[in-house]
């Protein structure tokens, strides 16, 4: 006994004296890490370009913030005046009207900072888990960037690309430590209120939370009484919202809405369908070399997002957030399985100090490639001078011309920002929230194919506001009820011939830069 004591000891004295060299190490990974999402963000903080749906989206903030509560009914639009008006993200509304009221486009600037942050970090946490080797991450997410921010922009739906890897990282730590679960049902309650992607997050929660607790992934199983209460949390989640159930059935058809004229609902083509095969396959090629067996959650939240991402566009990105942690898993174990059959640690193609060098390379050629756009405005939230008639709304707001504008979706965002609720608009971005889904088809049918008749038929109005050439301008040019009172290289403004002003503004040129909210 006395013999084995000192050996009992020592070891014991071991284990003590490796623990604070284990906590540095540790420590030292965290560095290492929040050095390389540093250096992925800072290329792309210091401007925007605002979305098409940021002005109604910030005018419904203001109007949230204004009355208290979510909006119920239409006040905007002239053809769906009174509508029911279920505003999914109302909370993500209010959180950019308060912004802008107290620090301008640098609110807006710093909410999508926020989320581009948040999701870079919790995609970079969860990689690393998946495959510790830095130069690899390093390189994989430097690239992927352009994408990312790209995709990360004004919207609300920049929060389900932020909550998405949260979430996954929130259920990967519960596999050590349980009591993580509790922070789905929490995520879950946050997501209802700004985005309606809230469904992927409940269904992932719930899978993940089901997953754990039956022990599918090899690890002990969660505690039965935790993983029911937090699976009870979550399911009741999502009536946690301004709407109640009703809400889950809007989000439900909106999903299967055929959104026949918005270009992001539609399926992937050209070079979308290549990144597409590309960011699904390149995942499941690596999973079958590496033969490492991935989550059950993580896999059938990718299949989902694969398959979603054939039928609308705009879900390629989640492919690529899921995917990414897939396939550096997958790559680790496959450099693992290739040292071991050649009995050699495995090489790194590059050192720590060299892979983020690299990645801050990657990052400033990026940012020298966007420099135009971030001197003009820095700090701040742009309009392309080419796609906005700021110039023509701002003719219409300096002259009246009847309460009842038509416009086209897209320019109906800015009109209503500027005019409403004075003057209302045909259509505007709220889209389906709003307006009849069969109704917006055969109004956009009928913009995209020039037939004027068919859009007053739809849409009788005090005023056009439509594009300075093509088949809807002549046609209303060649109308003698309408005459032309303004016109820019982009929009033209037709008035009643009777409200004609002696003689129409014309403008040669567009302005050179425009801030949100285009003035």
């Amino acid at each position: 006994m006395d013999a084995l004591a000192p050996s009992g000891l020592a070891a014991g004295g071991g284990a003590r004296a490796a623990e604070p060299a284990l906590a540095r190490a540790r420590s030292r990974e965290r560095v290492r890490l929040a050095a390389l999402v540093a250096l992925l963000l800072v290329p792309y903080v210091w401007a925007v370009e605002g979305d098409p749906d940021l002005f109604w989206h910030v005018r419904t903030g203001q109007l949230v913030l204004a009355s208290g509560a979510a909006p119920e009914t239409d006040s905007w639009s002239y053809t769906h005046a009174g509508a029911r008006w279920t505003d999914h993200e109302w909370l993500s509304d209010a959180l950019q009207g308060w912004l802008w009221q107290g620090l301008g486009n640098a609110g807006l600037l710093l909410l999508r900072d926020a989320q581009l942050a948040l999701a870079v970090s919790a995609l970079a946490a969860l990689c690393w888990r998946r495959c510790p080797r830095l130069p690899l991450l390093a390189l994989a997410l430097a690239s992927l960037m352009p994408f990312l921010a790209g995709f990360l922009g004004t919207r609300p739906h920049s929060f389900t690309y932020a909550l998405l890897p949260l979430l996954l990282l929130a259920l990967e730590r519960a596999r050590e430590r349980p009591r993580w679960l509790w922070a789905a049902p929490l995520l879950v309650l946050a997501w209802v209120n700004l985005h309606g992607g809230f469904l992927l997050g409940w269904g992932v929660a719930l899978c993940g939370i089901g997953s754990q607790a039956l022990g599918l992934d090899g690890r002990p199983r969660a505690p039965l009484r935790l993983a029911l209460g937090a699976g009870l949390a979550v399911l009741i989640a999502p009536l946690g919202n301004a709407y109640g159930a009703e809400l889950l059935g809007y989000v439900l058809r909106e999903m299967g809405a055929r959104h026949l004229h918005v270009t992001e609902w539609l399926p992937p083509t050209g070079a979308l369908w290549w990144l597409w095969g590309a960011a699904t396959a390149l995942p499941l090629l690596l999973l079958a070399l590496g033969r490492r067996r991935p989550r059950a959650v993580e896999l059938a939240t990718f299949l989902l997002v694969a398959a979603a991402a054939t039928r609308h566009a705009k879900f390629l990105v989640l492919v690529v957030l899921v995917g990414l942690p897939l396939a550096l898993g997958a790559l680790d174990a496959a450099l693992e399985r290739l040292a071991a059959l050649r009995r050699a640690p495995a090489r790194r193609p590059l050192s720590t100090g060299a892979a983020l060098a690299l990645a801050a390379a990657i990052g400033a050629a990026n940012l020298l490639g966007n420099a135009a756009f971030v001197a003009r405005h820095r700090f701040g939230v742009g309009l392309a001078p080419e796609r906005w008639p700021v110039q023509a709304v701002a003719w219409l707001r300096e002259h009246e011309t009847g309460p009842r504008l038509l416009c086209d979706l897209t320019w109906g965002n800015l009109a209503l920002w500027h005019l409403a609720p004075e003057r209302r608009v045909a259509l505007d971005g709220r889209n389906t929230a709003v307006y009849e889904p069969a109704w917006v088809d055969r109004y956009l049918a009928a913009w995209v194919g020039g037939d004027l008749d068919a859009l007053l038929a739809l849409a009788p109005a005090d005023a056009l506001l439509l594009p300075s050439r093509g088949a809807l301008f002549e046609r209303a040019r060649a109308r003698p009820e309408w005459a032309l009172a303004f016109h820019d290289p982009l929009a033209a403004v037709f008035v009643p011939a009777s409200q004609a002003p002696r003689a129409p503004a014309l403008l040669a040129s567009l302005p050179a830069s425009v801030e949100f909210p285009g003035r």
